[in-house]
């Protein structure tokens, strides 16, 4: 890990860093991973064209790399042949030191960057993508809102257990938007697990079975075991939908037939949204709407 960068250079760095800047810093530290594609979507579609909004975007990353705030992966999304479009980016020991973040594998600690396998970057690039998409959705529409985007570890829960054990619940993500319907303006919140269909149905009957200990031990409903996020200006809330994101109508059928196991005496099956990962059924059921 490179030595830790005094306070005074600290200081020096963050005069020089714009807005724009802060703000892929601040994006990399909620998702831990983005590759530049979805640098640019986020923070550089304003250009007069795509071609300009890539030019500017791989000039800031390129930037932000070479100041050592930026580590870059050495595997590429559309591996070598896909050229700059496919770096894939976390941020830096120095940079997780001006975020007080750390990189890949989250947490507290500041972490040296590290080459996560396949399947963990895939993984947090899908969850990542979701992000992407809700901000995209929020440039486009004049109710929506994104409130809170929390990817792990922060959207994590714990709470104490029946015989006084600790419990956790680990959901890829919670979300939490404000929209507008016909009745008026709503806020909407999600647990989301994102599933690439590699997880056995035993895995998902326990994940779902963490979920119902979870809502019966009073989790984001304002009692005594609520872990609210800290630094959050939201209320309290009822226990969120649990949306379960999945590759395909096969996968969804398989999902759903545990879900419908849950049924009988406090089933509570209706806290559980599946849906496929088109980008518009995403967005539906994270606004509340029906998969």
């Amino acid at each position: 890990m490179s030595p830790r960068v005094s306070g005074g250079r600290m200081a020096s760095i963050r005069t020089g860093l714009s807005e724009r800047d802060v703000a892929i810093l601040s994006d990399l530290q909620r998702v831990r991973l983005l590759t530049a594609r979805q640098i640019e979507r986020l923070h550089f579609a304003d250009g007069s064209s795509p071609a300009s909004n890539a030019r500017r975007s791989r000039r800031v990353c390129k930037r932000l790399h070479q100041g050592g705030l930026l580590h870059r992966l050495d595997r590429r999304v559309g591996g070598v042949h896909a050229g700059s479009a496919g770096f894939i980016y976390t941020l830096s020991s120095t940079g997780q030191q001006l975020m007080s973040s750390s990189g890949p594998a989250g947490g507290d600690r500041r972490r040296r960057p590290w080459e996560p396998s396949r399947h963990f970057v895939d993984h947090i690039l899908e969850v990542s993508e979701l992000f992407v998409l809700l901000r995209e959705y929020e440039r486009t529409s004049s109710d929506f809102r994104l409130q809170k985007f929390d990817a792990e570890p922060a959207a994590w829960r714990t709470w104490t257990g029946l015989g006084g054990e600790r419990a956790v619940l680990k959901p890829d993500a919670f979300v939490a938007i404000s929209s507008a319907d016909q009745g008026g303006h709503y806020q909407q919140f999600s647990f989301v697990e994102v599933d690439r269909g590699t997880e056995h149905r035993p895995t998902i009957r326990r994940k779902l079975g963490v979920y119902l200990d979870a809502y019966r031990a009073g989790v984001e409903q304002g009692g005594p075991a609520t872990p609210r996020p800290p630094n959050t200006d939201l209320a309290p809330t009822p226990f969120p939908n649990v949306v379960w994101i999945v590759p395909d109508a096969k996968r969804a059928e398989l999902i759903r037939s545990e879900i419908n196991r849950l049924r009988g005496p406090e089933g509570h099956d209706e806290l559980f949204v599946v849906t496929t990962k088109e980008p518009i059924n995403q967005i539906t059921v994270i606004e509340g709407g029906e998969a």
